[in-house]
């Protein structure tokens, strides 16, 4: 996955989250089962998050045991009586192979990580949907509150060009 693709799961996942975070102050009864829901995905998200992290620190040293076996493994060439001997042996120095080990393990521990998140993703941009259909989310008033120009205006006084020579 691209860093930009992470990035704008990141920033719409918590979009998202805040969206349905405000479902739970209002008062209709389909709202408040669209947070449940809501509420449901993001705990199991989040206890399987843990889960792995755990799993990951318990296991860290088999894994890369295990990937610096494999890489050692892929690293033999097929035996030849004809090479000299000097050519004969691997190609990679035992620091290659535990970087590569390490690289791999943590790579995995990434995609099942990138996984978790995504899988939350997809559920709650469904859930979102189905509140933005019954018209519960309506997410124009809160663009409009952001971007009021009295805000806009109070942004650039404290962020604006030359304000970090000022301070």
């Amino acid at each position: 996955m691209s860093r930009a693709r992470e990035i704008r799961i990141a920033f719409d996942l918590s979009s998202m989250r805040e969206l349905l975070l405000a479902l739970r102050n209002v008062k209709s009864e389909q709202a408040q089962e669209i947070w449940k829901e809501a509420k449901k995905i993001q705990d199991k998200a989040q206890r399987l998050r843990d889960e792995e992290r755990a799993r990951f620190a318990r296991n860290y040293d088999a894994r890369v045991m295990a990937y610096a076996k494999y890489v050692r493994d892929e690293d033999k060439p097929p035996h030849r009586a004809h090479e000299p001997y000097p050519f004969r042996g691997a190609k990679m120095d035992e620091v290659e192979v535990q970087r590569a080990a390490t690289l791999k393990a943590e790579s995995g521990h990434f995609r099942r990580m990138t996984s978790i998140t995504n899988g939350e993703f997809d559920r709650l941009a469904k859930l979102c949907e189905h509140a933005r259909d019954k018209g519960l989310i309506k997410p124009g008033r809160d663009f409009e509150r952001s971007a009021s120009r009295q805000r806009l205006r109070d942004a650039w006084r404290d962020h604006g060009p030359g304000r970090e020579r000022d301070r």
